[in-house]
């Protein structure tokens, strides 16, 4: 099961498609109604925030393209040539409820409260809506290399 997440540089240079899985498999409890929170306004995506930040951090010494990402941030704030980017990371939040239906079952009536409705039917579906534009294809893997290595 792919948990599919993205994060991205502020000024849109760096873009990276990873799989979240591993967070979640590490995640507390809490740490996951954390990122849940930040899907209250968009119950399809979670991120945008802090809770969603920490998952990217956790990604950056496990998939290559996380890390381009961060090494990339790095070097426009020693640049000079950017130095207020920073970034945001979203999570499907389909895939993130399907993955703990299947493995941490027990959370799901509290994940109903967080999220903020009522039914189980009610929570997104695995997969839907897309967490990224419709004209690229998941990959499993970084997006942009070449913005993600500059230049300096």
């Amino acid at each position: 099961m792919v948990i599919r997440a993205e994060v991205h540089s502020n000024d849109m240079n760096a873009a990276v498609k990873f799989d979240a899985t591993p967070w979640f498999e590490a995640a507390s409890d809490m740490e996951i109604f954390a990122l849940a929170e930040c899907g209250v306004a968009n119950p399809s995506k979670w991120g945008g925030d802090s809770p969603a930040d920490e998952v990217a951090r956790y990604m950056e010494l496990k998939h290559r393209g996380v890390s381009f990402l961060f090494e990339y941030l790095s070097r426009m704030r020693l640049s000079g040539t950017n130095s207020s980017t920073g970034y945001e990371c979203y999570v499907s939040g389909g895939d993130a409820v399907a993955w703990i239906k299947e493995h941490r079952p027990r959370l799901l009536s509290a994940l109903l409260e967080v999220l903020e409705v009522g039914d189980i039917a009610d929570l997104p579906a695995e997969g839907e809506p897309q967490l990224w534009d419709a004209n690229s294809a998941w990959t499993g893997g970084y997006s942009a290399e070449k913005s993600l290595q500059p230049a300096l």
